[in-house]
């Protein structure tokens, strides 16, 4: 008997028994679920050392892809989400553990097709921007954008950035807690980007969450998560501080597109927005 446990109507999720254990399985409908899966090995086995017998950082299992029923299944992982949309939950609680988590994928040897660098995320963004044509929104993110998209901005990026193993949708809901113990789930978005990537859009995510919960966001726990995170990579410590507002900018600017509990208060959306724009004016 299956449980379903996602809601996206383009990949739904379910867990099953299978073999005498529970493993959770993926249908893709419309994406690449066999470069997901394989990018989702690489990264896998790149964590286990070259397969030799330890337990990888925790992440699932990519257990096989079936090409017939565009299914992947992989290990289910016990735990519930550290944090959701309106809801911080233990995000900064466990800064900790869960910065060291992502700080051991960007620090692996595994590397995947896809790439998101500067160029690439304000390409991204410019085809969001359509999706905004006519509201009254338009116009200020498209200005957000053009400031990210200036070619010295994008040279600067670009020289200070080495492309890292990126979750690409790096948020609280992506990390289930089992007391204390933290783990990494949804690996639909791996790519190659700059370490702040990540980092910077944790904390947008945590940021644009405290505003639909109705308080007053600041950047501070948001600060206090980036601290740990160059804590454990602090090579890229100088990489994060020439690049974040450049990540957070766009960050921002991917949830005013994304998030359907924006898209439903356009005051929060415009408060999301205009924060990007004073972002990106760092240029």
């Amino acid at each position: 008997m299956s449980t379903a446990i996602g809601l996206h109507a383009d990949r739904p999720v379910r867990m099953e028994p299978r073999d005498g254990v529970v493993v959770v399985v993926k249908r893709y409908r419309d994406a690449d679920g066999a470069r997901i899966f394989g990018d989702h090995r690489r990264l896998w086995e790149a964590l286990d050392g070259g397969g030799g017998g330890s337990r990888p950082v925790a992440i699932p299992e990519p257990i096989v892809w079936d090409d017939e029923e565009r299914e992947l299944t992989m290990e289910a992982l016990p735990g519930e989400p550290v944090g959701a949309r309106g809801d911080l939950g233990r995000s900064g609680e466990l800064a900790a553990p869960i910065a060291a988590l992502i700080g051991a994928v960007h620090g692996s040897a595994a590397e995947v097709g896809r790439r998101r660098d500067a160029r690439r995320i304000v390409a991204s963004l410019h085809r969001k921007a359509v999706d905004l044509r006519g509201s009254i929104d338009e116009r200020r993110y498209r200005r957000a954008v053009e400031l990210l998209d200036d070619p010295i901005v994008l040279r600067r990026i670009a020289a200070r950035e080495t492309l890292v193993l990126s979750h690409g949708d790096w948020s609280p809901r992506n990390v289930l807690a089992d007391g204390d113990t933290v783990r990494i789930v949804d690996f639909d978005r791996l790519q190659m980007a700059g370490s702040a990537h990540d980092v910077a859009y944790w904390g947008a995510w945590c940021w644009a969450t405290e505003l639909i919960a109705g308080g007053r966001p600041d950047w501070q726990m948001c600060n206090a998560f980036t601290a740990e995170y160059v804590a454990v990579r602090p090579q890229v410590f100088q990489e994060v501080v020439d690049t974040l507002w450049f990540h957070r900018a766009a960050a921002l600017l991917r949830i005013a597109h994304g998030w359907s509990a924006l898209q439903a208060a356009p005051l929060m959306r415009r408060a999301v927005i205009s924060e990007a724009v004073r972002w990106a004016a760092q240029a």
